[in-house]
Order: structure tokens, then sequence, then C-alpha cells
């Protein structure tokens, strides 16, 4: 039942109960049709693609953008809009005063792709 906790984020209340008290699997196809799957590929060359097209989308932002996305969105995603909005102004400042935050704005002024840090703090982005 630990997967439910997990699936109550991604699929509405009655879909989820449906599935979940027979315990049937569900395709591809229709997991898309849910929203639960974000993409389908046909064949192992076209998934191999949409992976290497998504992955090259994270090598163009900063490492400290994406940990900080992927914290702001679990600490976020379930509290009421007036309190994930002050959240969200905290957690950007820690952002703003860091080194990916500076390095993308002098990136940006000087015509030039960024050079972000391999180590980011990633601690400094928890509350």
């Amino acid at each position: 039942m630990i997967i439910v906790a997990h699936l109550a984020r991604s699929l509405q209340r009655k879909v989820l109960y449906e599935m979940m008290l027979p315990g049937e699997a569900i395709s591809a196809t229709e997991g898309h049709r849910l929203g639960f799957v974000n993409r389908l590929a046909e064949t192992r060359e076209e998934l191999e693609m949409i992976i290497t097209e998504f992955g090259r989308r994270f090598q163009l932002t900063s490492p400290g953008a994406i940990a900080l996305g992927r914290r702001a969105f679990v600490l976020l995603s379930d509290m009421p809009a007036a309190q994930a909005l002050d959240a969200a102004q905290f957690l950007n400042l820690s952002f703003f005063l860091g080194s990916d935050f500076q390095e993308g704005t002098s990136a940006f002024i000087e015509h030039r792709a960024p050079s972000w840090a391999r180590q980011q703090n990633v601690e400094s982005y928890r509350l």
C-alpha cells in the first residue's frame, strides 16, 4: 500500500481507488490517457531518443535549480496556495544568493553558455 501514497499524487482518487481494489495492472496507453504516463514510445529507438532529449535538457539547466525545483515540488505540492507562495519565496532567496544564479546572470549578459558548478550544495536549498 506504500505505492498508494505516491500514486495518490498522480491520479484522480476515483481512478486510483478503482485500480487499487482489484490490484489490476494497466497498460502504458491507459496510463498515458489517465495522465500518469507523460510519453509513449512505439520502439526501443524512439524510447532512447526521448530519454536522450530529456537528459539533454538537464545539461542546459543549473544543477542547483534542478535540486531546488525537486525540493520545492515535494514541499509545496500539498500546501495551500498562500502557504506555498510564502515558502516558494523563501526557497528562491537561497537560489538568488547562490553561485548558479550569479553564473547564469553573467552568462546571459556575456552571451555565452553558463558553466555550472558540478557539485552543488543541495543542503542550502532545504527549509
